[in-house]
């Protein structure tokens, strides 16, 4: 376990970016986010497509912000479910 710990500190390990990897609906929406972002890309003026990237950006960030915060939250539960079936297996 301490071995885990060690590799996720020191950044060897990326579950975020193995997550979902296989699954083909996800592989669906992301071919058509990229789709419909380059679609939207051609459509867009010079003063638009500035705003349009300045946006495009800050959602990126929200996403990973929110990936981020999934990852702290699940690995939380984890812990706890972990920690709560330890205590109860040594009370039998």
């Amino acid at each position: 376990m301490m071995n885990l710990i060690t590799e996720l500190w020191y950044g060897n390990l990326h579950p975020s970016k193995i997550s979902g990897t296989g699954n083909s609906e996800i592989n669906e929406v992301e071919r058509l986010v990229s789709k419909s972002y380059h679609n939207l890309e051609s459509l867009l003026d010079e003063k638009q497509l500035k705003f349009f990237e300045q946006y495009a950006e800050n959602m990126n960030e929200n996403l990973c912000l929110a990936e981020e915060q999934a990852f702290f939250d699940g690995f939380s539960l984890g812990t706890r479910l972990f920690a709560e079936a330890l205590i109860n297996s040594e009370k039998k």
